[in-house]
């Protein structure tokens, strides 16, 4: 750190990055939109399989209870 000086005097410029928060801030906001979606889209086809794989198991007769 440089004698004395502060890096980042205010929060208000970290906001502001440097000029370019009209870029900046947005990418985030797409990429936290996008990891959100991954995120509800695999647990939303974790529960359909989980679903799927329990009547074919009650199916064929071989219930986890059964064994």
């Amino acid at each position: 750190m440089a004698q004395g000086r502060r890096v980042m005097p205010d929060p208000g410029n970290f906001f502001d990055m440097g000029g370019y928060a009209a870029f900046v801030w947005p990418a985030y906001g797409v990429s936290l939109v996008v990891l959100c979606a991954l995120v509800a889209g695999t647990l939303i086809r974790r529960r359909r399989v989980l679903r799927q794989l329990a009547a074919l198991e009650r199916a064929a007769g071989n219930s986890p209870e059964n064994q």
